[in-house]
């Protein structure tokens, strides 16, 4: 799993628990993690850091409880999304709160010695976000101009990406992701932030491009 994805996992993590009125600080506290927060801190973007805590017996009763779910209907990270969705139902009424979901999800998010970790479609697929499709790109603008977080700008400019690489989604995205560009400007973001993270210039180009053709 790459530093990228990481970030990505815990600050959709995140925003499930903030869904709940929970205001919850970054789920990750191990040295990988830290150095990466202290990077960014020195290049003077907006983070919140990680408070250590010490994990809770319970978190770990449904860290086993997964395990034995997903051994019980034999389901891997190779799994179809579909087959995944198909037990969705039956995993979510063994978790009786939104503790019990965070924990489940960073323990398919992060994969064990024994079992490789979930993608984050498939773990959409096994755990609904219950937030998806909510919100309009403005209403993401003015919350990630509100919170002041760089990951969370980075979590809504990747939300609005591509879903599959046909011309038109790659359009579509690029026009997504500009007309998020321009209301963080307006909810008052900085050049530097927007620029960093919810700017891919990849995508931009190969948008333009198709568009000429």
């Amino acid at each position: 799993m790459t530093v990228q994805e990481r970030l990505i996992g815990e600050e959709k993590i995140r925003r499930d628990l903030e869904d709940e009125g929970v205001t919850s600080s970054w789920l990750d506290t191990d040295e990988e993690w830290q150095k990466n927060i202290s990077i960014l801190q020195e290049n003077d973007m907006s983070t919140k850091t990680a408070t250590p805590k010490t994990r809770k017996p319970k978190a770990n009763n449904f860290v086993l409880v997964l395990e034995q779910f997903l051994e019980k209907y034999n389901l891997t990270a190779s799994s179809t999304p579909k087959q995944l969705s198909e037990h969705a139902p039956k995993l979510d009424a063994l978790l009786p709160d939104w503790m019990a979901r965070r924990c489940v999800k960073v323990a398919l998010a992060r994969g064990t010695d024994n079992r490789r970790l979930f993608s984050e479609e498939r773990i959409e697929a096994l755990l609904p976000d219950k937030r998806k499709g909510k919100l309009t790109i403005e209403e993401r603008a003015k919350y990630c101009a509100k919170i002041g977080d760089a990951m969370d700008i980075f979590a809504h400019h990747l939300d609005l990406g591509p879903k599959n690489d046909y011309e038109n989604e790659i359009v579509a995205s690029g026009s997504r992701q500009s007309q998020f560009r321009v209301k963080l400007a307006e909810g008052g973001v900085s050049s530097e932030i927007i620029n960093t993270y919810a700017k891919d210039p990849e995508l931009i180009q190969e948008s333009n491009k198709i568009q000429k053709k």
